[in-house]
Parts: structure tokens; C-alpha cells; sequence
């Protein structure tokens, strides 16, 4: 478990950068980590890797950038039967549970992921930028996360790329513009 960590710049609880770093996290809490600029429990930069298994929790974690998880030209997968959850997470700017930043920056969240109760300017569950993907399959659900602008639920731009599978959904969010999601082309 990594938890009440803090960096003044990135990854409050854990930092992986470079293209040769790869982790696993299996049955650990990551929670009231704090980071300056991004990823307030994790950030992964510049190609390193990262796979989440069996309940994984990233827990009110503060960051200006991804409150849970940050993610930068990175890959990090959600690998099932999975209970990840990513719960009551803030961003002063954007991702209150993860941001993903780049064509690189590809996410999958494959089985029972939980993200809830998160908060940002933009993005209360998630926000995209500059061609990111994120895949939300199986039971994967946004719930009740809430932004003070633009996407409650998940906010994409810049060519990012945002897919809903089988029974994966956004319910119960807010934000001033596009409650559940909002996406757009400009960024």
C-alpha cells in the first residue's frame, strides 16, 4: 500500500517514468497521496507501463492533474475480473479520478471498475487530451462524479478518443456543460 505520500510535483504515491518501467499492482490501496502538478496516487510518463489487477483503490488523492491517476504518453490497463476502484478524488484543473495526456497514453478498463465520487474543473471522472484513448467495458461505471465546467463524467478533446462497451456506463454526474460527457475536437 502507498498511503499519505506527497511530491511536490508529480506522482504522490507512485511515479513511473521511462520506457523500460513496467509495475503490477494486485490487492493494494493507493489513498490521500497528494502531488503538486499530476497523478495525486500514480502518474505513468514516456512510455513506461503499468496493469492494475484484482482490487487496486485509488483514494482521495489530490492533484492540479489526475486527483487519482495521471497518465502522459504512458500505457495503464485494468486487467480482469478486476474491483478497481478510483473513488473521491479532486483536480483543481482536470481528471478528478485520471488524465491521460497523448497518442500514447492508451487506457482499457476491462471489468468491475469503479469510479465515483470524483471532482475537477474539468473532467470530475475523466479528461483526454491531445489524442488519448480510454476504453470502459464489462461493468466499468462513472457514478456520481462532478465538474465545475465541462464533463461530469469525462471530458475529451483534441482528437482523444473516448468508447463505452457492453454494459459500461456514466450515471449520476454533473457540470455546467455536458454531464455526463463532453467532447470536443478543439484543445
Amino acid at each position: 500500500d502507498a498511503d499519505a505520500n506527497a511530491a511536490a510535483r508529480d506522482g504522490g504515491g507512485l511515479a513511473r517514468v521511462g520506457a523500460s518501467a513496467s509495475a503490477h499492482l494486485d490487492a493494494a490501496s493507493v489513498s490521500r497521496n497528494v502531488a503538486g502538478a499530476s497523478g495525486g496516487g500514480l502518474l505513468l510518463a514516456n512510455g513506461s507501463s503499468f496493469t492494475l489487477g484484482s482490487s487496486a483503490a485509488f483514494e482521495r488523492g489530490p492533484a492540479a492533474r489526475g486527483g487519482g491517476v495521471a497518465v502522459a504518453a504512458a500505457a495503464l490497463a485494468f486487467v480482469g475480473p478486476a474491483t478497481v476502484a478510483l473513488v473521491g478524488n479532486n483536480a483543481s484543473a482536470e481528471g478528478g479520478a485520471a488524465a491521460f495526456y497523448g497518442r500514447d497514453a492508451r487506457v482499457v478498463v476491462n471489468e468491475a471498475a469503479t469510479v465515483s465520487a470524483n471532482e475537477a474543473d474539468e473532467g470530475g471522472g475523466f479528461a483526454l487530451d491531445r489524442g488519448a484513448s480510454l476504453e470502459l467495458s464489462g461493468e466499468a461505471a462513472v457514478d456520481a462524479c462532478a465538474a465545475r465546467s465541462l464533463g461530469g463524467g469525462a471530458r475529451a478533446r483534441g482528437a482523444s478518443t473516448l468508447v463505452l462497451r457492453g454494459a459500461a456506463r456514466v450515471a449520476r454526474c454533473a457540470a455546467r456543460d455536458g454531464g455526463g460527457i463532453f467532447a470536443s475536437g478543439a484543445g
